[in-house]
């Protein structure tokens, strides 16, 4: 693999992880309370150091895409009601 390909994994990576926790902290989010952002701000950084600190281990790469897209999928199907 070369240099630019292992680059752009670790980057990916590091991103999906805090796109992932992201996600995963949503449902925490509450309109009727200001400060329920901060557990949003806390997931994504939590998983912006789970992928920082898995960066060299591909399958997580992929563990976080598959996640990724799960939750993207589960969450737009919850908006829409179907």
């Amino acid at each position: 693999m070369t240099e630019s390909a292992a680059q752009f994994y670790q980057l990916a990576t590091i991103v999906l992880a805090g796109f992932t926790g992201c996600l995963l902290s949503l449902p925490f989010l509450d309109p009727g309370q200001p400060m329920s952002c901060l557990y949003v701000l806390g997931g994504t950084a939590l998983g912006l150091l789970a992928g920082y600190r898995r960066r060299h281990f591909r399958p997580f790469f992929y563990i976080s895409l598959l996640s990724t897209l799960v939750l993207s999928t589960l969450l737009a199907t919850s908006m829409t009601g179907v």
